[in-house]
């Protein structure tokens, strides 16, 4: 049998494998990936040890293919049909320099050209007038090159992990720019020019050595997120009240002694952990009622203020290390706050184990201390965030739901809710749905009534043992509270909330965290302490590249991955577990010495 295979195997051309040997040799990029290119518009020569790009790269869309002179109709081999280049990834490499042949290319629209060896940039690149999307991270640029800022068309610049020590002055005249990253570089200050980056949403400038945030910034009135930490800023200019659209600050690492009262903004998220700060006052407190997230941990707070209960929508607040010696006791009746981290710090009145019982407990014996019950939102009748009132009717009024666009249904002791209150709330395009501490045992199926504007849902304190495939047409969802329930999973349908950024699963009954959690690629935040999870998923949590947050306090975890300490996490809660590795001593030293430890344990 193996003799007539063998007879009747057709012999392998010898001299269209010397072909393809010699054109790898010569050039390392085969013929057939040339004309697979020229048919897609897209060419991916990543990872290819190529330390200059060959000639005919440049020329793919001018020159005819090498022996296409017999000419042929076929509709593989009509060269003269083509599509113009437009997607050029030649990132991972070891180029040291572009050639200005570039300019042959100008349908390209994106050009990936990251972890490479560039010192410079060609002059011709502002001759890609079609030109969107430029990364050129990891490189050893010391300066952004004159060419990058007449870019007229960029929306996407990313210069991180370079050595840049100063920003062009015309960066400013890149205006349809949109994702801005100049972060692990060596910036001592940017430029006021800033100020004609109007369209730009995220901005990071994060791992630099800047001293301050220059005034043109507030002009950015795009800007839904800052990234500005691991920096040496001292001051925060009081302007940046003016970005109405900003959503997330991140100051982390800094040398900020004060803190602005920034008035205007409509901040979910403040990130001020590990700076100088010594005063939160009440007038800081009252413009700041849309907070999810206040970190201000390893700071020098002496006081905190009664009137962070204004904060009626925060659901994490870490006052970790700083100089308190008391918590107001209000703080227990903070019906959205589901984690409250406030070790390191001098408590008189709290004991060390109370402490260790963890957000739930914590809550339950502050509200047992307070002896006469106070309205504390009072001051929020002025025009606040008025998320809870003594009476249902009037916080759900159509008025009161027109001008807040929330549903406030927390506190009822409810097993359902009214048919009516959907309808208003439909009607009002409320954003944001509030039942907590309730005795709701599944999420109302009117809830999708709402799926073209909800975009929080918090359901925490209730006896919720599933929760609804339904929930995943709520695609706009971006904070989902599932914490204080009775849940063991979630249904595989909830994965098509890739727009989700904080989800709480705490105080369930998880053995591990659901699979479709993965996929939910915007998380930011996820909290899932207190629930009986015995193992860390990495594979899984690798897939979440913007995971910011991680809180698995008080489960079962046997051991910890060292991989874990290749995520970048800026909190990291892993305390209350039954793993002897790292040990409590390295845990007590905070986030970013746990993620090292981690990583020098990782086998090579």
């Amino acid at each position: 049998m193996s003799k007539i295979q063998s007879k009747s195997r057709r012999p392998l051309n010898p001299k269209f494998r010397t072909k393809e040997a010699s054109e790898e040799r010569d050039t390392g990029i085969n013929s057939t990936i040339l004309n697979n290119a020229r048919k897609s518009g897209q060419l991916n020569l990543s990872g290819r040890n190529l330390e200059t790009v060959p000639s005919e790269i440049w020329h793919i869309n001018i020159n005819a293919p090498e022996g296409s002179e017999s000419l042929s109709f076929s509709v593989d081999e009509r060269w003269w049909d083509q599509t113009a280049l437009s997607k050029l990834i030649l990132a991972s490499n070891k180029l040291s320099a572009l050639s200005e042949d570039i300019k042959l290319l100008p349908a390209l629209s994106v050009l990936d050209v990251h972890d490479n060896k560039l010192t410079s940039l060609p002059d011709a690149l502002d001759e890609l007038v079609n030109l969107q999307k430029l990364n050129i991270s990891h490189n050893e640029l010391v300066e952004l090159p004159p060419s990058v800022c007449r870019c007229k068309s960029l929306l996407y610049l990313h210069a991180e992990h370079n050595k840049l020590t100063v920003l062009d002055e015309n960066i400013g005249n890149i205006y349809c720019l949109e994702d801005l990253d100049v972060s692990h570089n060596q910036l001592t200050c940017l430029p006021n020019t800033v100020n004609g980056l109007t369209r730009v949403s995220k901005f990071n400038c994060s791992h630099n050595r800047l001293k301050d945030l220059p005034l043109g910034i507030a002009s950015m009135n795009a800007l839904r997120m800052i990234e500005a930490a691991h920096n040496q800023i001292q001051s925060i200019p009081e302007e940046i009240g003016l970005l109405h659209h900003l959503e997330q600050l991140y100051l982390r690492h800094n040398q900020i002694k004060e803190l602005p009262v920034l008035q205007g903004t409509a901040l979910k998220e403040l990130h001020l952990g590990n700076n100088n700060i010594k005063e939160l006052s009440p007038k800081h407190l009252e413009h700041l009622l849309s907070l999810l997230v206040l970190d201000i941990r390893d700071n020098k707070l002496t006081e905190l203020p009664v009137e962070i209960t204004l904060l009626t929508r925060l659901h994490r607040l870490d006052l970790t290390n700083n100089d308190l010696s008391s918590i107001p006791y209000e703080v227990g009746d903070m019906a959205s706050l589901d984690s409250l981290q406030i070790e390191g710090n001098s408590l008189k009145s709290i004991r060390r184990d109370i402490i260790m019982r963890g957000t739930v407990g914590l809550l339950k014996y502050l509200r047992s201390r307070i002896q006469e019950p106070e309205a504390v939102q009072e001051s929020q009748d002025k025009g606040g965030f008025p998320w809870t009132e003594s009476v249902a009717e009037k916080r759900n009024s159509k008025h009161m739901l027109n001008t807040t666009h929330c549903l406030d249904y927390s506190n009822n002791s409810a097993t359902e809710v009214p048919e009516e209150v959907w309808w208003s709330a439909k009607e009002s395009q409320v954003i944001a749905v509030n039942l907590n501490k309730n005795c709701l045992q599944a999420i109302p199926d009117h809830i999708t009534s709402l799926s073209e504007t909800l975009n929080e849902l918090h359901i925490a304190g209730n006896k919720l043992t599933t929760v609804i495939a339904e929930l995943s047409i709520c695609s706009r969802l971006i904070v989902l509270d599932l914490s204080n329930n009775q849940l063991t999973g979630l249904p595989q349908e909830l994965e098509t909330l890739v727009g989700l950024r904080d989800l709480t699963l705490s105080y369930n009954r998880f053995s591990a965290l659901p699979a479709c959690v993965y996929r939910m690629k915007s998380l930011e935040n996820l909290l899932a302490s207190d629930n009986s999870i015995s193992s860390i998923d990495i594979d899984g949590l690798s897939c979440l590249q913007r995971l910011a947050v991680l809180d698995l306090q008080n489960n079962d975890i046997a051991a910890v991955p060292p991989e874990l300490g290749n995520m970048s996490l800026r909190a990291l809660q892993l305390g209350g577990n039954r793993f002897r590795v790292p040990r409590p001593n390295i845990i007590a030293k905070g986030t970013p010495a746990v993620l090292e430890y981690l990583r020098s344990r990782i086998t090579t």
